[in-house]
């Protein structure tokens, strides 16, 4: 029999109903971290990230100008009106220049170098039909870019009145809001004005409660390995997968097919156009809604990019940023189907019913090297959170995950304890409407001590699906609206690998110790042949043919952690000279044991090797890159069908 999941029982706490219990708490603070210490928590990290004075010099305030400032203009000259159903741009003076338009193909989500050579550029002359369009980008006269630039959904009414016939009494609306790169700390830094406005939601003339996650472990190191679970479960998250890649590989465990039957229409919005979401879910999550296409057509064509290594430089789309417009799409989107839902009211009944909506948002602004850009969220957030709330409370009940994937992870700053604890520590906000929350007897218990636990996103699927009146229950989860996580879970108690846990110790190891310089010595040839193996010497090309030989040469830093004692895990940071600055990160798993060490097709091979004469066996986690490598080699390498942080480019 599986074991159950450490909840309140353990601990002897009576869940208190919402009549017992008042949920009044004081303003959120970015220290409220230490009163963990003092609660008898089995997991407690030795350090939640950096300090305050230590964070401002490291993330200062760079003070980026309005993108209306900047480009001097206070709105985009392309635009989709939905009345008339046309697209047509009203550049100053008339200079009309270029546009494109999409969706183009069947794929919801894609890859950068799937759609490389599918957009068609056209010279504007006059309005354009819309009613198969759902974005445009263009230029006005003299702009070498396609910088204007506007998305507005089609509303499907069919979808609609299935999703509306199965809903019951109020509709729900629930709601990922996803920051990515965004630690629970680097949010009171970095967006200021939504932590105030979260503060004032708790105040008593509010309809909404608001609740700080404080302990909100990842599952994995990337976005991928943390936001596929909550779609699909962690069992069936991978990083890739072979054969036919237009379909939706969570299939029947996706969350949004899961609620469809429940009466929910989906939308998947992701603000990037990178190879992991789509090498995870595959092209066609069934999705009733996405824009994945237009960010890969801003890649292309605007002056901007998704990558982490697009530093400094804002992210600037006509007189916005560009998560304005998947922001601005996710307001029209509800509010179309809010105006159906007044429209189709029986005036004798004051009720207004109509369909449940899941949303899902992944906003890349954090997402770069600096860890500044993410100040560029502040008002936008703010806005937006305040305008959807105001407008939709009255509508659908409302239920927000304001979280983030993990939290920062790049650039050069990356290099102290402090830091890797915030990659470990990404923000959660929970916000509800009250009306909500009372319908669920002991929810404000619940949800308030599950602010003082340690949770994962297992937690955030098994609560959302409990919401949509689905149960799914596991034992690496609670449902946060109904139970109380024991003081004593820990992360093995909820599938969160020692290397991935906050309250694991790590430690920086003395690169002088001769044994150990033994070892990192094999360990650096293991890893050297596996980066060569899929780059320089990929068996689809002569050797060399793509991919120089990767030399990996000094090792700068090592971090380990003891899994048990028969159990180690290595972080180790390489510098390579084949090519100026790059430098990687490698995370290695040794065990004396063949824990791990299992036949993969989705893993790195096993290493055998020896310490102090013992044998042992290592696998490599993962392989990451540490510099800026996106460009043309980037896209050469992914055009090619080779891992582009592998590869240092042959010049053509």
């Amino acid at each position: 029999m599986s074991p159950k999941p450490k909840v309140s029982e353990n601990d002897n706490i009576k869940v208190l109903s919402n009549n017992q219990f008042t949920y009044k708490p004081k303003d959120f603070d970015i220290d409220d971290t230490e009163l963990l210490r003092d609660i008898g928590l089995s997991c407690v990290p030795e350090s939640f990230g950096y300090s305050q004075q230590r964070g401002q010099e490291v993330f200062p305030y760079y003070g980026y100008p309005k993108c209306s400032i900047v480009n001097k203009q206070n709105d985009t000259y392309l635009y989709i009106d939905r009345k008339s159903n046309l697209l047509y741009m009203n550049c100053p003076d008339d200079n009309n220049g270029y546009y494109l338009t999409g969706p183009v193909g069947k794929n919801k989500i894609a890859k950068s170098d799937e759609l490389e050579n599918i957009w068609t550029v056209s010279k504007y002359t006059s309005p354009v039909d819309a009613s198969n369009l759902e974005f445009g980008l263009g230029s006005c006269g003299g702009e070498e870019k396609l910088v204007q630039g506007f998305m507005s959904p089609i509303l499907n009414h069919t979808l609609y009145k299935s999703a509306k016939d199965l809903a019951t009494s109020k509709p729900k609306i629930i709601f990922f809001l996803t920051l990515d790169s965004m630690s629970r700390r680097h949010s009171f830094r970095k967006i200021p004005k939504v932590i105030n406005f979260l503060n004032s939601l708790n105040q008593n003339t509010s309809n909404f409660s608001v609740f700080d996650y404080k302990l909100h472990n990842i599952l994995g190191p990337n976005s991928v390995s943390n936001q596929v679970p909550i779609f699909g479960k962690k069992e069936n998250f991978v990083n890739s997968f072979e054969g036919k890649q237009e379909i939706d590989y969570l299939k029947d465990n996706a969350i949004w097919t899961i609620l469809k039957k429940k009466g929910f229409i989906s939308f998947l919005g992701l603000e990037n156009c990178d190879s992991y979401f789509p090498s995870s879910l595959g092209r066609r999550p069934k999705v009733d809604y996405s824009v994945g296409p237009f960010y890969c057509a801003v890649q292309k064509f605007a002056a901007t990019s998704f990558d982490k290594e697009f530093t400094l430089t804002q992210r600037c789309l006509g007189g916005h940023m560009t998560h304005y417009y998947i922001l601005n799409y996710t307001t029209n989107l509800v509010r179309m189907h809010k105006e159906l839902m007044i429209k189709d009211r029986n005036d004798k009944d004051l009720h207004i019913n109509g369909p449940n909506m899941f949303l899902y948002l992944h906003l890349n602004a954090a997402h770069e090297a600096t860890g500044l850009h993410a100040e560029t969220l502040n008002d936008d957030i703010y806005d937006f959170l305040k305008g959807f709330l105001e407008e939709f409370e009255k509508y659908w009940d409302v239920f927000i995950f304001l979280q983030a994937d993990h939290g920062m992870r790049y650039g050069n700053w990356f290099n102290d304890l402090d830091a890797y604890q915030e990659n470990k520590l990404p923000s959660l906000f929970v916000i509800a409407n009250n009306e909500l929350l009372n319908k669920y007897t002991k929810s404000y218990h619940c949800l308030s001590s599950n602010t003082e636990r340690l949770t994962s996103k297992l937690d955030l699927r098994e609560t959302a699906l409990y919401l949509g009146g689905v149960v799914e229950e596991s034992v690496y989860s609670i449902n946060l609206l109904t139970k109380i996580a024991s003081k004593s879970r820990t992360c093995k108690d909820i599938s969160i690998e020692p290397w991935d846990c906050s309250c694991v110790k790590m430690t920086e190891i003395n690169l002088e110790d001769e044994k150990i310089s033994l070892l990192l010595g094999s360990l650096k040839e293991y890893a050297e042949h596996t980066i060569n193996s899929v780059s320089y010497a990929n068996s689809m090309y002569p050797l060399g043919k793509i991919c120089k030989h990767i030399t990996l040469d000094n090792i700068t830093k090592v971090y380990h952690v003891d899994v048990s004692n028969i159990h180690e895990f290595f972080k180790v940071e390489i510098e390579s000279n084949t090519q100026k600055g790059m430098k990687f990160q490698i995370n290695f798993f040794i065990a004396a044991d063949d824990l791990n060490m299992m036949r993969n097709k989705y893993m790195f091979r096993v290493e055998k090797t020896a310490f102090s004469g013992n044998p042992i066996k290592a696998r490599i986690l993962n392989i990451s890159r540490m510099d800026k490598f996106a460009g043309p080699c980037e896209l050469k390498a992914r055009n090619a069908g080779i891992k582009a942080e592998f590869c240092a480019c042959v010049e053509d």
